[in-house]
C-alpha cells in the first residue's frame, strides 16, 4: 500500500512539473513579445524551454531518493548530434532570410469559431 501511495504521489508531482514547465515556457514566450522581439521567436523559445524544464523537473522527481530512474521510463539523456544542431539552426534562418528578401510582412488573422475560442494564424503576405 505504501509503494502504491508513493507511486501515486510521484505521478501527480510529474503532472504538476509538466504543467509548470508549460506555464513557464509560455510566460517566457510572452515576455519576448513584451520586450519587442518578433512574434516568430515565441514558439521557437517555447519549443526549447518546455522540454528542457520538463526533463530536468522529471529527473529531479525520479531521482535516486525516490528509487526511480529515468531509464526505467525509457527517458534517456538527450544526445545532440552536430548535424541535427546545424539543421535546427540553419532551417529557421533560411526561412526567415527568404521572407526578408521577398520584402513582405507578417499579418495576424483572427477569427472566432462557433465553440467560442479565438484562433489566430500568422500569415506571411508577400508584396511582390
Amino acid at each position: 500500500m505504501k509503494k502504491v501511495l508513493k507511486t501515486l504521489v510521484i505521478c501527480v508531482l510529474a503532472i504538476l512539473v509538466l504543467v509548470a514547465a508549460q506555464t513557464l515556457a509560455v510566460l517566457a514566450g510572452q515576455a519576448t513579445i513584451r520586450i519587442g522581439m518578433p512574434k516568430a521567436v515565441t514558439p521557437v523559445l517555447e519549443a526549447v524551454i518546455y522540454p528542457v524544464l520538463s526533463f530536468f523537473g522529471l529527473k529531479l522527481i525520479a531521482g535516486k531518493k525516490n528509487g526511480f530512474s529515468l531509464k526505467s521510463y525509457r527517458i534517456d539523456k538527450p544526445q545532440v548530434k552536430w548535424y541535427w544542431a546545424l539543421t535546427a539552426l540553419a532551417l529557421p534562418v533560411a526561412v526567415v532570410m527568404s521572407f526578408v528578401l521577398l520584402n513582405g510582412s507578417w499579418t495576424v488573422i483572427r477569427h472566432r469559431p462557433t465553440i467560442g475560442l479565438y484562433w489566430s494564424f500568422m500569415v506571411y503576405c508577400s508584396t511582390v
